[in-house]
């Protein structure tokens, strides 16, 4: 599981996003300049489900260190 926060505006505000995941393999993974293969793609509060059982989901979520 990778969580990814980004301030596009630096303002430490949320805001809506969209994400795209993709596929590398072989050398790929290893080069920083490779595209790989679009295997979901989902906007805020969206649940993507793939075939292969992938399942993708972007939006705000409470801040766990504030608890």
């Amino acid at each position: 599981m990778y969580e990814f926060k980004v301030d596009l505006a630096g303002d430490a505000m949320p805001t809506d996003a969209a994400i795209v995941v993709r596929r590398m393999e072989g050398a790929d993974a290893a080069n920083p300049d490779a595209v790989g293969v679009i295997v979901a793609s989902v906007n805020t509060d969206e649940v993507v489900k793939t075939p292969s059982g992938l399942r993708v989901w972007a939006g705000k979520a409470r801040d766990p260190f504030l608890d």
